[in-house]
């Protein structure tokens, strides 16, 4: 009978081996006394319309951007770095009728603009379609179409919300 065999005893004492140590990264722009790479691309103009302000001129570069899609309020969330480091939020509601409003914001970090984001009311960009004191309509009439109204705003803000999450993942910080 022949026998094989599979496995061999180890010695008593196995020397022990050191986890490798990673390599530091050579890194050329402090070798050879350059200043940092800027990975965000070359710096743009960029004119943004504001609500109740002249509009916003800048130069810099974009930093994230997402849009919504479906019934309104669409929205499009932009956020910028200019190039004197302080950062731009933007955000663009577009109602039903195609009509925009544009908040922007600058602010002096990038945690203040992300807070820009995080605390947009979304209620506020839903516009009625109707008028309380339209003639001639009875209050089941008016009640039926609150009722809309307040479906509508509940959509906005769960779209909205869905959106930013999407946005905040997918922004460059670099």
């Amino acid at each position: 009978m022949n026998a094989i065999r599979i496995y061999e005893a180890l010695p008593e004492a196995v020397p022990a081996s050191r986890p490798a140590q990673p390599l530091p990264r050579f890194d050329a722009h402090a070798a050879f006394g350059l200043p940092p790479e800027d990975r965000s691309g070359p710096s743009q103009r960029f004119v943004l319309k504001r609500a109740g302000a002249r509009p916003l001129r800048f130069s810099g570069v974009e930093l994230g951007r997402e849009e919504s899609r479906g019934d309104a309020p669409r929205y499009v969330l932009t956020l910028y770095r200019m190039d004197d480091g302080r950062h731009v939020a933007q955000i663009e509601a577009q109602d039903a009728g195609g009509e925009a409003q544009h908040l922007v914001r600058v602010t002096g970090s990038l945690d203040e603009a992300m807070t820009v984001f995080e605390e947009h009311d979304p209620r506020g960009d839903v516009v009625a379609d109707f008028a309380l004191d339209e003639a001639g309509v009875a209050p089941a009439e008016l009640m039926v179409r609150a009722a809309a109204l307040r479906y509508r705003i509940a959509d906005a803000v769960s779209r909205y919300r869905a959106l930013l999450g999407s946005f905040l993942a997918s922004v460059d910080i670099g």
